[in-house]
């Protein structure tokens, strides 16, 4: 099958937003931490009229969303959905689908003026729209209603650095599965996805993102996506609170 290859680099945004974990190629930026990517498209201004203004958003506009269309299949491999490159045509078909969702549902960020008159649209939209969900099995459809809890969220501390994914699994210390995609509820990934990437966070910060008072769970990395924790450590800690997991109240915390 045909590769897709593409170079990136990985940064932390500073000052408020301190833990974002950001990753950038080409025109794309997704943020892993508010699971969300944006984009940019380009056109330029004739003049300063504000008919031909908006006459060159448009084209930027457009500019954009074929830049998108045309750019698919880099943001689906971004994620690490490693399962759609079993055959070409699975994976094509299913970057087909991705892009007519994304072009249905991207929405204008931010609009740029540049001097020499270039015009450039800053679209946005969510990061879960770039994954299909079809052929997932999830537990159930909808998310956990539950009431009060020991912990607020769960927190995945990971022993080294690594690529952020859409997609992990936890397992014990005998390659047995604690967690993983299967056991969250659909809407909850689409929503969530499984759980929001931090970089160094303090206290305040991961608080921010599953609450006030979370579980904070040492996890080993064995591999991209695959961490490990003792199964008596998971147990006691997750034993009544599933629902945190099938819900996706998670943050992985890079070091």
């Amino acid at each position: 099958m045909r590769w897709l290859f593409y170079s990136c680099f990985i940064w932390w945004a500073s000052g408020a937003s301190a833990t974002a974990v950001i990753e950038m190629f080409d025109r794309f930026e997704i943020n892993w931490t508010n699971l969300r990517f944006r984009f940019y498209g380009e056109s330029v201004s004739s003049d300063i009229y504000q008919e031909s203004l908006k006459s060159a958003e448009r084209d930027a506009w457009r500019n954009g969303i074929a830049y998108l269309q045309n750019s698919i299949g880099k943001i689906v491999i971004a994620t690490q959905q490693t399962t759609l490159r079993d055959s070409q045509a699975g994976f094509e078909a299913a970057a087909r689908e991705v892009s007519k969702l994304l072009v249905k549902t991207t929405s204008s960020f931010n609009t740029i003026y540049f001097a020499d008159g270039r015009v450039r649209v800053v679209l946005e939209n969510l990061l879960s729209r770039t994954i299909p969900v079809e052929a997932m099995r999830f537990r159930q459809r909808e998310p956990v209603s539950y009431g009060s809890l020991e912990f607020s969220g769960i927190g995945l501390r990971l022993s080294k650095s690594v690529r952020p994914s859409a997609r992990y699994v936890v397992i014990d210390e005998h390659g047995e599965t604690l967690f993983d995609v299967h056991a969250m509820a659909e809407d909850a990934y689409k929503k969530n996805l499984m759980g929001r990437w931090l970089k160094r966070p303090s206290a305040a910060e991961t608080n921010e993102l599953i609450g006030k008072t979370p579980a904070i769970l040492d996890s080993e990395v064995i591999a991209e996506g695959r961490f490990r924790v003792p199964r008596a450590v998971w147990d006691q800690v997750v034993e009544g609170h599933r629902a945190l997991l099938v819900n996706g109240v998670i943050a992985l915390l890079l070091p």
